[in-house]
């Protein structure tokens, strides 16, 4: 049965101006009314245009809203919601209009359980943002202003706090980064107040591409807008110290600090020491103190020079620019007047234990000569990172000779050869001799690699496609180019597709003429790696002149097709264009679709049944409505359904203009 309850509502507004701008305006209902037992529905739209749904059965007696604007110009609306078992529930929807035009909605839910008490915390600096233009329209910035950083997003949400005059920034600007709702300052420093924008004294900066997994500071001073003196680097809040001393004797100390910000600090250095009958000897000293000059000789960072250059000098510990929790990698080596010479180390950091993993020598000019190992771009041991690196010999700065690609393995030291090659003698950096490459897709999940023969930098004959799967490699394509070192493919071939990998084992298979594809082209996928059999699944012809313009009936894969997203479009193409009805099909179920003109401009017309771009198995949404002229019009509907494949059910609808 519904149970009623009977409340008295009435209305109180109050529009009160107080310091700093500050204006509150509440709204406090008192009517009489009925309420019942019912489903409260809470729907929370946040960030990606994901959409939460939450019910609850409430008994209410008593409600009362407030809004107040914040003197950063945040909006919240509180709803309180109180039932005569002294439950007590309280929302508050947080609205902010950021800088560039975004808003940002937030819900807060709290509750008291048998206690009549309302708990408020203003959140007065969690979303805010923007500032006051000048009057006379020419767009000048004045007075305080808060800045998202132009890398603002979800995973680095970086905001910049300062003063304004005539759209110069003058005085103190702090930055601070939002984690879980708190906002935390995490540097800043000051301009001068000349309105030139010149850094002056000191300043703490974030790198490019702050994150939490990359929280990297640098600390140091300015002079007149130029960086001078000591600038050390800062990861997580804390130095990053990397010490490899040889001693006289041929005592070797490696030692691997982190400075925590404690007057104390624990210091692990292991010894070790080749004796004259070759036995070694290993023994750890554990000390609780370190002398200051090691702190500044090895930690990340180094010198300006105080000339107001900005000239790096001396020695320097440099982070690489993928640096981050599972990739600990640092080049250590010296400058003179900002350029790199003699000796560079590339050091790399797993679990606390540091390793030289690569490095060589630049001469005075920095250019790089002699025996190099580098890193490939990404190394490290995080999800799709790679653990290459690349040995061989440079002259003047470029490669010479033969260069090998290795794969690190789990062990200290443990390399596989993973490619392998050579360049020309003459310092042009020319492929010469058969050469094993890795894809420019290569990642753990696509481990492809190249196998053939370079002449003068072309390629040229027979080029196998590998793939690396599981400790074997599959030949799983390839085809001829020709002799005459312009690259051009002929006869068949069999190549993979762009998103190649275990899961969307996908190969075209058709005939080169002279560089383009001609004639009938098949689309072959693999289900699983194991099954030896492979389905064809798509296809269609390209014209014989040469034009790889597509003609005829075409089945096509979506961008995305993988195991869990198999998409295929079937149509009709005219001249390279898509023309007349096209259907979308889901696992060789047809879900969707619609046409195009007749007139070749690949405009779709009518009625239409799209999938959204991120539809899955797990994620079946579908939008029908109507185009006109390419342009949506009308009512659309949005539909969704779960993994049963059962019938389609409307969640939504949007209009379009007419």
């Amino acid at each position: 049965m519904e149970k009623f309850f009977k409340m008295l509502v009435g209305t109180t507004q109050m529009d009160q101006s107080m310091g700093y701008g500050k204006n509150q305006f509440r709204i406090i209902g008192t009517k009489h009314k009925y309420l019942k037992l019912d489903n409260i529905q809470m729907v929370r739209k946040e960030g990606f245009g994901c959409i939460f749904t939450i019910k609850k059965n409430q008994m209410v007696d008593n409600t009362m809203n407030k809004v107040k604007k914040m003197v950063n110009g945040e909006t919240q609306v509180m709803g309180f919601m109180r039932n005569l078992k002294s439950f007590m529930m309280v929302n508050i929807l947080m609205v902010k209009k950021l800088v560039n035009g975004i808003f940002i909605f937030k819900t807060i839910m709290r509750t008291n359980l048998n206690q009549c008490k309302i708990i408020i915390k203003y959140y007065a600096d969690y979303f805010s943002g923007g500032g006051l233009y000048n009057e006379t329209g020419q767009g000048y910035k004045n007075g305080r202003w808060i800045e998202l950083s132009h890398e603002f997003r979800r995973t680095s949400q970086i905001t910049f706090d300062g003063q304004y005059i005539n759209d110069k920034k003058v005085g103190r600007w702090d930055i601070y980064w939002n984690q879980y709702g708190n906002n935390y300052k995490i540097g800043g420093g000051s301009y001068d107040q000349s309105g030139n924008e010149v850094k002056i004294n000191g300043w703490i900066e974030l790198r490019e591409g702050f994150t939490e997994e990359s929280k990297i500071t640098y600390h140091g001073e300015y002079q007149n807008g130029k960086q001078i003196g000591r600038w050390d680097v800062l990861y997580r809040g804390k130095k990053i110290v990397v010490m490899d001393v040889k001693l006289e004797i041929g005592l070797s100390h490696p030692i691997y600090l982190k400075e925590v910000r404690k007057s104390r600090i624990e210091v692990n250095i292991k010894m070790v020491r080749k004796l004259v009958d070759g036995i070694f000897f290993i023994f750890k000293i554990r000390c609780n103190d370190i002398i200051k000059y090691y702190i500044e000789q090895f930690s990340g960072g180094g010198y300006y020079d105080e000339s107001g250059n900005g000239c790096k000098i001396g020695r320097w510990t440099e982070l690489s620019d993928e640096f981050n929790n599972l990739s600990n990698v640092t080049y250590l080596g010296d400058y003179k007047n900002g350029t790199k010479v003699g000796r560079w180390d590339i050091k790399w950091s797993l679990q606390q234990k540091q390793q030289q993993i690569g490095g060589g020598q630049y001469d005075e000019d920095g250019i790089k000569f002699g025996k190099w190992v580098d890193l490939c771009d990404d190394f490290g041991y995080g999800y799709g990172q790679l653990k290459f690196i690349y040995a061989g010999e440079y002259k003047g700065g470029k490669k010479v000779g033969s260069w090998n690609v290795f794969q690190r393995g789990e062990k200290p030291m443990q390399y596989t050869v993973f490619g392998c090659g050579q360049y020309d003698e003459a310092g042009n950096e020319c492929k010469i001799g058969r050469w094993i490459e890795l894809s420019n897709e290569f990642r753990n999940t696509s481990q492809i690699t190249f196998d053939g023969q370079y002449k003068n930098g072309k390629k040229v004959g027979r080029w196998d496609i590998q793939w690396h799967y599981q400790r074997s490699n599959k030949n799983i394509g390839g085809g001829l180019y020709d002799e005459s070192g312009n690259e051009c493919k002929i006869g068949r071939w069999i190549e993979i597709s762009d998103e190649f990998d275990d899961l969307s084992q996908v190969t075209y298979h058709g005939d080169y003429r002279c560089g383009k594809k001609v004639g009938r082209w098949d689309i072959w996928y693999q289900k699983n790696y194991n099954n030896l059999k492979n389905e064809k699944i798509g296809g269609g012809s390209y014209d014989e002149l040469g034009n790889e313009c597509k003609t005829g009936k075409w089945t096509e894969l979506n961008h995305k097709f993988r195991d869990t997203s198999q998409i295929t479009y079937l149509g009709e193409y005219k001249n390279g264009k898509k023309i007349g009805y096209w259907e979308t099909q889901f696992e060789e179920e047809q879900i969707g679709g619609g046409s195009y003109d007749e007139e070749g401009d690949t405009i779709k017309i009518g009625k239409w049944i799209e999938l959204h771009d991120s539809f899955t198995d797990t994620f079946q949404t579908i939008y029908e409505g109507e185009f006109r002229h390419g342009q949506k019009v009308g009512t659309w509907i949005q539909k969704n359904r779960g993994e049963d494949h059962l019938d389609f059910r409307k969640v939504d609808v949007k209009k379009y203009d007419d």
